[in-house]
């Protein structure tokens, strides 16, 4: 799925290109919680369910009361969850899509021109002989190109131009080929393919993972894009309704 309008974003930084789309986001859904809801109605269900929690407390020496209160509480709570379902309806299919689109561009780094990578063809037990790398004419291998077969055979290549290229794998009278893409944006071919042809099972490309805020860690935690966009979508989302004073 192309996402075109987004693309001039993938020039940025990972982190600030994250928090763009993550404030965008947060913002359409806000806008579109405002408009799907009546605002009159999810204020008096959120001032009930205040009140009855209000008085469970108050009714904490009478059990009776207390369940009664609570049990109201749960009732209003039930039907604010109820009309909140609507706007999740209208944005669900549109987050699931720009979720997939952030997963293929912000999960790994991309591969440099200048910068070597390794690739890794995996065979399944038994598999024997030998198998030969073919490279495109702008990259560089460091090593030999035919190498016995192993449950993992490993090269290292260096590109030198950007653009779209092909691996190619021999062994045998089968040819494996892995779609690589150089880079200097956000993009890349999935790092994995997979082959499960009773010979070799599949290919990797040494991607390493994106971490779009460097060496920051919190204690031993190194957050990765799929914190960074859930951490900020949540602080966006909480702001924007309290900026528009939704209920």
């Amino acid at each position: 799925m192309a996402f075109t309008i987004l693309d001039p974003l993938l020039a940025l930084h990972p982190a600030l290109g994250l928090l763009i789309i993550s404030l965008f986001v947060s913002l359409v859904a806000t806008l579109v919680y405002k408009y799907t809801t009546d605002q009159v109605i999810m204020k008096g269900l959120r001032d009930e369910i205040r009140a009855h929690q209000q008085k469970m407390k108050e009714h904490k020496g009478d059990p009776k009361k207390m369940i009664e209160s609570q049990k109201k509480a749960m009732e209003a709570n039930m039907q604010y969850m109820m009309k909140s379902l609507k706007p999740t309806l209208f944005t669900l299919i549109p987050l699931l899509l720009i979720f997939t689109w952030l997963g293929s561009h912000y999960a790994y780094e991309p591969l440099l021109p200048g910068v070597d990578f390794n690739v890794t063809i995996v065979f399944s037990a038994g598999a024997n002989g030998t198998v030969e790398l073919v490279v495109p004419p702008s990259f560089m291998l460091n090593g030999e190109r035919l190498q016995p077969v192993q449950p993992e055979v490993t090269w290292i290549i260096m590109p030198q131009e950007e653009g779209s290229y092909v691996l190619e794998f021999k062994h045998d009278d089968k040819v494996y080929q892995k779609d690589v893409l150089v880079s200097g944006l956000h993009k890349y071919e999935k790092p994995e393919k997979e082959i499960n042809d009773g010979i070799a099972e599949k290919i990797i490309v040494g991607h390493r993972k994106m971490m779009p805020l460097g060496s920051f860690k919190v204690f031993s935690w190194h957050p990765g894009w799929l914190a960074l966009y859930i951490i900020s979508s949540i602080a966006f989302s909480l702001g924007l309704k309290r900026i528009l004073k939704l209920h």
